[in-house]
């Protein structure tokens, strides 16, 4: 089983497409971050999620993560797009190219609809050891195409289980009245 997390208009076939705006007529509308995904745990073969972190409050991506670790089979590959925030900012701060609407879009989304809003920054170099430290495996990331450079992809490997916090506690409570 593929799933699309947070797909917007652009559905993939033969993917679960899973996003919170119902007119985008997903396979299942969750508020990521904040509701669970209607999978068994180690259950899924591959998770895409293009441009939808930086649409999830900062405060619901451990949540998510831990998610996302829940329900992807071991070896399984999950897969992030984001735009990187300093170069976004840099590159309105210079106006780049001319275009200071489009940076400008870029970070703070194009809101549309009021679920476009960016409502946190995105920065590979805080992204990666928070993701590690939340039981993926980092194999790379890499500028998302040769024409946005602005966009980062990034890529992590469920390598093992890890405990919830809920089995830690109990296991410590069990060993130390053993």
């Amino acid at each position: 089983m593929k799933v699309n997390l947070g797909c917007g208009p652009h559905k993939l076939d033969d993917w679960i497409n899973i996003d919170i705006n119902p007119e985008y007529k997903p396979d299942y509308c969750i508020n990521l971050g904040v509701q669970s995904l209607p999978f068994k745990n180690d259950s899924v073969d591959e998770l895409w999620c293009s441009h939808t972190l930086e649409h999830i409050p900062k405060k619901n991506h451990e949540a998510f993560i831990l998610e996302i670790q829940r329900v992807l089979k071991k070896g399984s590959l999950v897969t992030f797009s984001y735009p990187e925030f300093l170069k976004c900012v840099s590159n309105w701060t210079i106006n780049f190219q001319g275009k200071k609407d489009f940076w400008e879009a870029t970070i703070f989304g194009r809101q549309t609809t009021k679920w476009e809003a960016h409502v946190c920054a995105m920065h590979t170099a805080d992204f990666i050891p928070f993701v590690k430290n939340l039981g993926l495996k980092y194999i790379t990331h890499m500028e998302e195409s040769k024409g946005e450079p602005y966009n980062t992809i990034i890529s992590f490997l469920k390598s093992r289980n890890i405990e919830s916090r809920e089995d830690v506690l109990a296991r410590e409570i069990f060993e130390v009245g053993e």
